[in-house]
């Protein structure tokens, strides 16, 4: 192992596919590897400290976002306790953690509204969100309002470790999206045991190569590279499902910051400014350009 070797194994990454950001994080997990060998006197160097992870980002900077009829499949899929949730998702643009922490009592049924005022973190964790911008009041239609509705009424109850009078568990309503024992739900959990199925099940999916440890092709019997089909979008597309949805709409700017609990409006622009177009308005400048350019 030395610098050129990590220099071709990070190229080698790009090349099939890894984007800027996890070649980057690959490429300190293995320095931290190495250092921790040099702590213990398995190696003397770390050949990571020499490559540039400055590189050249080409990638499309504009979200991965679902069209319509894709969310429409993927809703018309859900079922179970998974289609309040990916309502929710669709609809109210809230981050994962902030579904994974929503309990009861920030759902207003009467304004049609969700507060969001906690999180739970990756340890399972319930807390205060990250910065003041992401205290918020989002919205509800009514398929969000009934589906959640119907739901309460069997969501799973957590038990609090104590007794009633009588001897029996004394139970509350806690979390929105728990797990069957009313516990906060993981990540993964809903990832692998939710919105994956759901998507394959609606015929959301897409192709990609197979790589083996070595980020080498896998061939089938045949000499060709696999690739076997897998869900198309990941959990975080639903938010940026619901910012395009609300853009679409009419919502300015700053209703959409407000909305999405963004810390500035840069961000907001930064992530959906492509969305924030007029194409007749558009259409007619460059109309206009050209006639006073070449007069006709």
């Amino acid at each position: 192992m030395n610098a050129p070797a990590i220099n071709a194994f990070a190229d080698r990454l790009r090349e099939n596919g890894r984007s800027l950001e996890m070649v980057r994080r690959v490429i300190r997990s293995l320095g931290g590897i190495f250092r921790e060998a040099q702590r213990r006197g398995l190696c003397s160097t770390d050949p990571t400290v020499t490559v540039d992870l400055n590189l050249p980002d080409r990638d499309d900077p504009r979200p991965v976002i679902p069209s319509k009829s894709e969310l429409q499949a993927i809703l018309a899929a859900a079922n179970g306790r998974w289609r309040p949730f990916l309502l929710v998702a669709t609809f109210c643009g809230l981050r994962g953690s902030e579904l994974r922490g929503l309990p009861w009592r920030d759902i207003d049924f009467e304004a049609r509204e969700i507060h969001i005022r906690q999180r739970a973190d990756a340890f399972h964790k319930i807390g205060r969100l990250k910065s003041k911008s992401g205290y918020r009041s989002i919205p509800m239609p009514p398929i969000v309002v009934n589906a959640l509705r119907e739901w309460k009424l069997v969501c799973p109850k957590r038990d609090t470790g104590k007794k009633d009078d009588v001897g029996y568990p004394v139970k509350v309503l806690d979390l929105v999206f728990p797990t069957g024992a009313g516990k906060c739900e993981s990540h993964s959990n809903i990832v692998k045991r939710g919105f994956e199925p759901t998507q394959i099940a609606a015929g959301v999916i897409t192709t990609r190569p197979l790589f083996d440890e070595a980020a080498n092709h896998v061939l089938d019997k045949a000499g060709a590279s696999k690739t076997p089909f897998e869900p198309k979008y990941g959990l975080h597309a639903l938010r940026h499902a619901a910012a395009s949805l609300w853009i679409e709409q009419g919502l300015n700017p700053k209703r959409i910051q407000a909305l999405m609990g963004h810390a500035t409006i840069q961000m907001t622009f930064d992530t959906y400014g492509h969305l924030f177009k007029d194409s007749d308005a558009d259409q007619k400048a460059a109309e206009d350009i050209q006639i006073r350019l070449l007069g006709s």
